[in-house]
């Protein structure tokens, strides 16, 4: 009898575990589960960005728009993106490109909204594009370098770009263009 029960039990368990093994198959894992799922899925696709970072910049930049693209919210990449996008802005800016790079800044501003440096970025920037008709006017061909930057203001390292930066990138000097918006545009 005994033997009997305990065959019988071992029946049911077996029955219990098919039972709730199909009920799962059937209805597909909790939404609980998937969230995880993702989560575990997005973060290792992060991580393969990531290795890339020291490695391959241009590769690296492309992978990690190409995730963000997919991932618009994941707030690391956006500051990684950020951090990546600056030094082409530097370039732009060193080439005189302002409009170019208050536009490249005012896109990032659409990716992380919450970051104040863009903004103070996007105003330096656009600041830059143009001097006033009365700064163009006390301006005179004769005056040097630091005179003109006392009267437009230009700030000599742009978006808190560091002198050791500029070394780096073997920049020991640079060209600095003003440009007057007249009437017409």
């Amino acid at each position: 009898m005994a033997k009997r029960i305990g065959s019988i039990a071992l029946v049911l368990s077996f029955f219990i575990i098919v039972v709730t093994s199909f009920q799962a198959c059937k209805t597909g894992p909790s939404p609980e589960e998937k969230a995880r799922l993702e989560a575990e899925k997005i973060a290792q696709e992060w991580a393969e960005v990531k290795k890339l970072k020291d490695k391959d910049f241009d590769t690296y930049y492309d992978q990690l728009t190409t995730f963000l693209q997919k991932h618009p919210d994941h707030q690391e990449a956006i500051s990684a993106y950020i951090e990546a996008s600056m030094k082409g802005i530097h370039a732009l800016v060193m080439e005189g490109k302002y409009k170019s790079a208050k536009e490249n800044i005012d896109y990032m501003k659409t990716l992380a909204q919450n970051d104040p440096r863009l903004d103070t970025w996007s105003n330096e920037a656009g600041e830059m594009m143009v001097v006033t008709k009365e700064e163009f006017d006390l301006v005179d061909n004769n005056m040097t370098y630091d005179d003109v930057i006392s009267i437009l203001g230009y700030p000599p390292l742009p978006f808190g770009l560091k002198t050791n930066e500029l070394k780096k990138a073997g920049k020991t000097f640079f060209v600095v263009s003003f440009f007057y918006k007249n009437e017409d545009g």
